[in-house]
């Protein structure tokens, strides 16, 4: 239960961090990539006489780490380019329902059970992230006929349920030769990389630039970052099933968020918002009976 609060509360620091990013003009691209740089740092910083071991890097998981880097810088950029095209709303909401994909994997691939009670609170909780993420900005009409932008909503759904799968799958096949904070580095340690190529790039062709801003904001969010993806490790080998874990993640993030969007950003409330928490709730007490 500790691991799952700690996730619960990390990912929702994160999203305050990217409201403050957006009111203070932190370039969130630059950020990501110090972000990457500074997980990367922790995880060796604390595992680096196993990680400095050759043995290490031949275990059968580190392919998954290192391929979920590569899906993570991936899913970073679909996801800025369905922010730009299709709004906030419509983005955070496709990342959360994804979650539809790791609750169906765990169903088939590993027999976990699923009851009336638990679908009808599966279902709930899709219905309130929709309903809570509803005021879509309405994209460019020119912008509509380019089949890769009415497509950017399916990708990133895609990506995020393949990221949440992908982990859920390590954690359940090797958890016994595994831990969450190597896997958690070997996954930061790639996508730090590939930032690092991606953003020399972009800095060569002055599309970004590194300010105090970008490098303050990277380690801020680098912190809580680590720590989110290794307390939803350490909830799997806990023993939390896919079909629990991730509804009611995905849920209380909602909750959490939308409640601090109201006390600390003053985010308004609106019917669909408050229909959206108490959907939220019920879906809680469902997937938890």
């Amino acid at each position: 239960m500790i691991a799952f609060i700690i996730a619960v509360m990390t990912n929702t620091l994160i999203g305050v961090i990217f409201k403050y990013f957006s009111k203070y003009k932190v370039q969130a691209y630059p950020a990501i990539i110090i972000n990457y740089l500074i997980c990367s740092i922790i995880g060796w910083g604390l595992y680096h006489k196993d990680l400095l071991s050759p043995d290490f890097w031949l275990a059968e998981w580190v392919p998954f780490g290192l391929s979920l880097g590569v899906i993570f810088t991936i899913g970073f950029y679909l996801a800025s380019q369905c922010v730009v095209h299709h709004g906030m709303g419509l983005t955070a909401m496709m990342q959360k329902v994804s979650m539809i994909i790791t609750v169906l994997y765990a169903i088939i691939f590993f027999q976990e059970s699923a009851g009336f009670m638990k679908w009808t609170g599966i279902i709930l909780a899709m219905a309130a992230i929709i309903l809570i993420n509803w005021n879509f900005e309405k994209p460019n009409s020119e912008k509509r006929s380019k089949l890769w932008i009415l497509a950017l909503p399916v990708l990133v759904f895609l990506v995020n349920g393949t990221i949440d799968t992908t982990i859920f799958h390590v954690k359940s096949t090797y958890i016994l030769d595994v831990d969450g904070g190597h896997f958690s580095t070997a996954i930061f340690s790639m996508a730090a990389c590939l930032g690092i190529i991606i953003g020399s790039v972009l800095l060569i062709m002055r599309k970004i630039s590194f300010t105090r801003k970008e490098l303050a904001g990277g380690v801020v969010l680098g912190v809580p970052n680590f720590i989110s993806v290794y307390s939803v490790l350490l909830a799997i080998e806990t023993g939390w099933g896919g079909t629990v874990l991730f509804p009611l993640l995905n849920v209380s993030i909602i909750i959490c968020s939308t409640a601090t969007g109201y006390w600390i950003f003053a985010e308004k409330s609106n019917r669909n918002k408050i229909l959206g928490l108490i959907l939220a709730i019920l879906a809680i007490v469902l997937i938890a009976i």
